[in-house]
Formats: C-alpha cells, sequence, structure tokens
C-alpha cells in the first residue's frame, strides 16, 4: 500500500514541476507565441488528418535553445507536456538540429492528438507524409526519424538476443550432455 501511496507523490511532485517549468517558458523574454495562421501549412495539415483535435486553436512556444537546456531539456527541438497543453519548440530549431522549426511543429501538434501524448510512433510515423509533402528526401526523413527508428532496431536486437540465447542454451546443453554421455556412460547403454 505503501508504494502506491509513494508513486502517487511522486506523480504529483513531476506534475508540479512541469507546471512551474511551463510558467517559465511562459514568461521567458525570448519565448515567442505562436498561433494559427502562423505556421499555417504546418497546422494545417494536422488539422485535416486530425480535424476534431481543433489543433488550429492550440499555442506554440518558440524558446530560446540555451534556456530550455538550462531546465534540463537537452538535444531536443521541441516537446510536448501534456500536464499543461503545452507545446514547446526550439527557436531556428534547424541550426539546433536537423528539422526545421514547422516540421517540429508538426511532430508536437501530434503528439497532442495522439491518445497516448507520449506515442513516439505514432508522432514520427504520421509526420513522414508532412516531409514528403515538401519535398524532403528518403536520407533527411531517415535521419529525422533517427531516434524512434533506433529505438526499433535495439528492440529487434533485444528479440533476437534472447531467441537465440535460449536456442544456444539448448545447444549447450545438449553438448553438454554429449561430452557427459560419452565421459561417463549411462548404466545399461
Amino acid at each position: 500500500m505503501k508504494m502506491n501511496s509513494d508513486h502517487i507523490i511522486f506523480q504529483k511532485i513531476i506534475h508540479l514541476k512541469m507546471i512551474e517549468e511551463s510558467e517559465k517558458i511562459k514568461n521567458h523574454n525570448l519565448t515567442v507565441e505562436v498561433k494559427y495562421p502562423e505556421y499555417k501549412e504546418a497546422f494545417d495539415f494536422v488539422h485535416k488528418n486530425f480535424p476534431s483535435a481543433k489543433v488550429k486553436d492550440q499555442v506554440i512556444h518558440l524558446c530560446d535553445k540555451v534556456f530550455l537546456e538550462k531546465l534540463g531539456y537537452e538535444e531536443i527541438v521541441g516537446f510536448y507536456n501534456d500536464v499543461v497543453g503545452m507545446i514547446v519548440v526550439v527557436k531556428d530549431s534547424e541550426t539546433h538540429g536537423y528539422i526545421s522549426e514547422d516540421e517540429a511543429i508538426v511532430h508536437e501538434l501530434l503528439h497532442s492528438v495522439s491518445a497516448d501524448n507520449k506515442d513516439e510512433e505514432f508522432a514520427y510515423k504520421e509526420s513522414v507524409l508532412y516531409f514528403l509533402q515538401k519535398g524532403r528526401d528518403r536520407e533527411y526523413i531517415i535521419k529525422y526519424m533517427s531516434p524512434y527508428l533506433n529505438d526499433e532496431i535495439e528492440k529487434a536486437k533485444q528479440k533476437l538476443i534472447e531467441k537465440y540465447k535460449v536456442i544456444l542454451e539448448q545447444e549447450l546443453k545438449q553438448s553438454i550432455d554429449k561430452i557427459i554421455n560419452k565421459t561417463i556412460p549411462r548404466v545399461g547403454d
């Protein structure tokens, strides 16, 4: 019972921290609020595919990269804070990463419409269509999707390791049995 109450307390602390950080981001002097029709193409793309999500009502917060790093958000071009429903994108994201602001906005808007806001598979796969619409090539999209693809490759590796681990353990057991049977004959053989 104590574990469950500790978990609830921990979640409340995290939620309070996320609310506090969102206020810092909103109130930072270099944060710029973006609303539709700015980045119209990005908003329209997500709206067209998920009209009931009302993404055109979302506010995007374009933030200074150094400020976000001080808050602990390193090596990102954006994120969706599901506690307060806030989308944050690094200003000039293309110079700090590899995708443009509008592409980061599409990705984060997709997080906001996803049933599970942390569903990277959904956000990455759905945004690929936007990249193609913009004329991005395969290599660019692969680089964009590398965090997701690396996770998927790692999962596939782990499945293979587990599969071959079982096979190797069986083969090892059979080899040991052969050695033992060869060295110590069974009674009645």
